[in-house]
């Protein structure tokens, strides 16, 4: 007896057959794309490296050819450029000092906080001590520090409209501690309390009052005006009475 089949089995067999194709066929297809894009990525790591290594030649024939048989003179400008840049720099500074150097002491008494210390730093620059500012927050009680020689001090500047109590002296005096510094002083453009004045005198810190402070304006003021007129005007003329 022939052999009986069931009705659709022998449609089924081939739906199996199909199906099995078709992942065979996918499978090719799906490596296909994987090895193309394979290739694809390593022609562009292959293109980047050619534009980097073209790039890096272009430049070492610049730097062969263009600025390898000048670079005498290019160092030279350079040099030259730097000296201008700093002589303007320290021009500036010194016109900017100058500018501050001409306030008055009504003019001071109505600078801020922080005007008062640039003024007291440019002061201080023109007798001769070397000036440091700290910051504006956090200053651990100096506003400016100084040096000049051995001497290093820590200066807490007041700008007050009033006079000046014992916690500016405290300040200063604890700023001596925290800088390491031989002297401390107090500078104000008004006057310090009694007990101020007690207390300073106790742990020794300096004060600098409006007086001293002015005294100070007035001895900058005339070293600058010495050194403006020459020798031959401040000398005085021999008049035909005075000889002998």
């Amino acid at each position: 007896m022939g052999s009986t089949h069931k009705p659709g089995q022998k449609k089924k067999q081939m739906t199996r057959i199909e199906f099995t194709s078709l992942l065979e066929i996918n499978g090719k297809n799906n490596s296909r794309c994987a090895a193309m894009a394979k290739k694809r990525s390593v022609q562009g790591i292959d293109l980047l490296f050619n534009k980097r290594f073209m790039q890096a030649a272009a430049l070492l024939l610049l730097f062969y050819f263009v600025i390898l048989p000048y670079w005498e003179i290019i160092v030279a400008i350079c040099f030259y450029a730097i000296f201008i840049y700093a002589l303007l720099r320290s021009k500036s500074h010194e016109t900017k000092r100058n500018e501050v150097l001409e306030k008055d002491i009504e003019e001071i008494d109505a600078m801020n906080g922080l005007d008062f210390e640039q003024y007291l730093g440019a002061l201080f620059e023109e007798m001769g001590y070397m000036v440091k500012f700290t910051p504006a927050s956090g200053d651990y009680g100096a506003d400016l520090l100084l040096t000049k020689g051995n001497r290093t001090i820590a200066v807490q500047a007041k700008r007050y409209s009033s006079t000046v109590g014992v916690k500016a002296v405290q300040e200063a005096s604890g700023a001596k501690g925290f800088y390491k510094t031989n002297e401390a002083w107090v500078v104000t453009n008004n006057s310090f309390t009694k007990n101020a004045c007690n207390f300073a005198e106790k742990i020794q810190v300096r004060l600098i009052d409006r007086d001293q402070l002015i005294n100070f304006i007035v001895r900058h003021k005339n070293k600058k005006l010495e050194k403006v007129m020459s020798p031959k005007a401040i000398t005085p003329t021999v008049g035909e009475n005075d000889k002998a």
